[in-house]
């Protein structure tokens, strides 16, 4: 069924949205019972990491929903004992089970403050946001990805990602697609064991390099 979104509505979802961003930027502490968020629904291990959890949310205010937030052990942490590892937010993940419309890729671009370009996973920079019409069996889908473009204060960037489905044959001209998932997450790197090893034994040369020239300046 559709949802045409009150205004109550369409600000709880911003706010939600939001709170995420300030959350992943690390400009806001990660307090999973964040009221901004929702009530926790329920507390699962986290698939991703040993250590980190995936928070569910129930929100009054926004329609036919499930409401994630992933925390994992600090990637930027080289530690090889994990347990002892900072607990940091990784994702968010609004997804909708009802057809929701009253946004555009454009409105959420402009809210969320995003940028007209995205970043792939091997660092280059692609100058466009609109990824093109799904493929079968799902050609309604067109996906969105950004970059949250960056505060004064923030530690981290942020990429996210809009999922729209357009809107059916035979409905009404001018229906606007709805919007289907809001993927927001901290632009971690991937570090499998064997390379968080490695970069460990690299950054414990460099210090003991750094030391022996403090050493032979005092001498």
């Amino acid at each position: 069924m559709d949802n045409h979104l009150s205004a109550v509505q369409r600000d709880a979802i911003m706010t939600v949205l939001q709170e995420a961003l300030l959350i992943l930027r690390d400009d806001r502490p990660l307090t999973p019972d964040d009221p901004a968020l929702g009530k926790i629904r329920w507390v699962k291990k986290s698939p991703f990491s040993e250590f980190g959890n995936v928070y569910s949310f129930d929100n009054d205010s926004i329609p036919e929903s499930e409401i994630k937030l992933r925390t994992i052990d600090d990637p930027f942490d080289l530690s090889s004992d994990r347990s002892n590892v900072p607990i940091v937010p990784s994702n968010f993940e609004l997804y909708f089970y009802a057809s929701v419309r009253g946004f555009t890729p454009s409105m959420l671009k402009e809210q969320l403050d995003l940028a007209d370009y995205w970043i792939d996973g091997d660092g280059e920079k692609h100058d466009y946001n609109d990824m093109g019409p799904g493929i079968p069996p799902m050609t309604a889908l067109r996906t969105y990805r950004y970059r949250a473009n960056a505060k004064p204060d923030s530690k981290f960037p942020v990429d996210v990602e809009l999922s729209f489905n357009d809107a059916p044959p035979g409905v009404p001209p001018g229906t606007q697609p709805s919007l289907w998932i809001v993927d927001i997450h901290r632009a971690y790197p991937y570090l499998t064991p064997e390379t968080r090893k490695k970069k460990h034994l690299e950054a414990a040369t460099r210090a003991q390099a750094g030391n022996g020239k403090s050493s032979g300046a005092n001498q």
